[in-house]
């Protein structure tokens, strides 16, 4: 059976759990929808297996149907869950509580090598990671895609010694989605705080590469901000943040520059 037909977004999300050839045993793919992603990445050999979760019982039943057109059950295994509270040594399944309609799983979070966590807001994604902390649960790997507060989710990753291998970013039906896929392994590298400031607003890689989706981004935020300001009263007690916004605005641009 051919491949599922993936948004630029999800295929972008596909492409940077498997660069460079890599291969995981066992995947987390939360907030699986109607798992698309799930399949691509079993078809696609990037992984053996996928539990695929979703706090949604409709788009997970639908997840269900798509798994078994492609007879992919004993691949990819679909819970009903919030976020990655099945994973870890009290996670789905652990003491035989899960849902009575699901097989129970003991699953651990060494068993679990990557998550792919997407189509969320940002500080969903860290009230996430943070509760997955918390039950030393978190896998090695994380492809994250958040909606919003890219900047928090990134910080949000460096409190759990995650490093940022590589980003993308792309725009679909008008909006612009980030996806990150960071390593857990402390970066020692020693910055000041301007500079991880800028990093973490924008995108350490996409800055790296300066990824022409990136500057399209920061020019239509700039003009916007620009716009904006000139709305503004010079005592108007919102232009100091617009100014600030449009200083690392600045900043972001000249990379593009250099």
């Amino acid at each position: 059976m051919k491949l599922p037909h993936l948004s630029h977004r999800l295929q972008a999300i596909v492409d940077l759990l498997g660069e460079g050839g890599a291969h995981y045993g066992t995947v987390a793919d939360v907030g699986c929808d109607h798992g698309w992603v799930s399949i691509t990445l079993v078809q696609k050999g990037i992984t053996d297996r996928v539990i695929a979760s979703d706090v949604r019982p409709g788009p997970l039943e639908r997840a269900k149907e798509h798994v078994a057109q492609y007879g992919l059950e004993e691949k990819i295994e679909t819970v009903l869950s919030d976020g990655l509270s099945h994973i870890g040594p009290h996670g789905y399944g652990a003491n035989g509580d899960g849902p009575k309609q699901q097989k129970k799983t003991v699953m651990t979070a060494t068993s679990v090598d990557a998550a792919v966590i997407a189509g969320m807001g940002g500080m969903l994604i860290c009230d996430i990671l943070n509760e997955c902390a918390g039950r030393e649960a978190l896998p090695q790997h994380l492809v994250l895609q958040p909606q919003l507060s890219w900047q928090e989710v990134r910080q949000c990753l460096r409190k759990h010694s995650y490093q940022i291998l590589t980003e993308d970013m792309v725009k679909e039906d008008g909006k612009f989605y980030v996806m990150m896929h960071a390593k857990k392994m402390r970066d020692d590298r020693k910055r000041d705080s301007r500079e991880t400031e800028i990093a973490d607003r924008f995108g350490p890689r996409l800055l790296e590469k300066k990824h022409p989706m990136l500057k399209e981004w920061l020019l239509a935020q700039h003009e916007n901000y620009t716009k904006i300001k000139g709305n503004l009263s010079d005592d108007h007690e919102d232009r100091d943040g617009i100014e600030k916004k449009l200083y690392y605005l600045d900043e972001a641009l000249r990379h593009f520059d250099m």
